[in-house]
């Protein structure tokens, strides 16, 4: 009888043992879900800080000019650019634009085209290809 109620015992810890283990990976699984918010939530905030900061670095000195940004000092002297204006436009970010290829299926000199470093968008545009060809 004495081995009869260890097994019993022994199944009953167990099986208590597994119903804890069991409440332990559901909150291990909410504690994971809540993390994974909180890094989206975080990056959001990331993204706006980064935002209000190219706004305030830009103070007034960015200006649109031949289908680009460029920084200009208070003579109207270029200083820095030309920037992507998709970038600019839908992230605030000055990212710079590159000569690029001539595209196969499209018109022009390779140094007409150009594009940005980060979205990668090929456009032609003779004055910021003329530009960063002297520059």
């Amino acid at each position: 009888m004495g081995s009869l109620n260890k097994v019993k015992n022994i199944s009953k810890n167990i099986f208590n043992n597994l119903k804890n283990l069991k409440g332990q990976s559901r909150q291990i699984a909410e504690l994971k879900a809540e993390r994974i918010r909180l890094l989206e939530k975080l990056a959001e905030c990331n993204k706006i800080i980064r935002s209000i900061k190219t706004a305030l670095e830009n103070n007034g000195e960015i200006v649109s000019e031949n289908c680009a940004y460029w920084r200009k000092d208070d003579l109207g002297n270029i200083t820095e650019g030309p920037f992507c204006m998709s970038c600019f436009i839908t992230e605030s970010a000055l990212r710079p634009l590159v000569l690029a290829a001539k595209p196969n299926d499209k018109d022009g000199d390779d140094w007409e085209w150009v594009q940005c470093t980060q979205c990668k968008a090929p456009f032609r545009q003779k004055q910021v290809g003329r530009y960063l060809q002297k520059h």
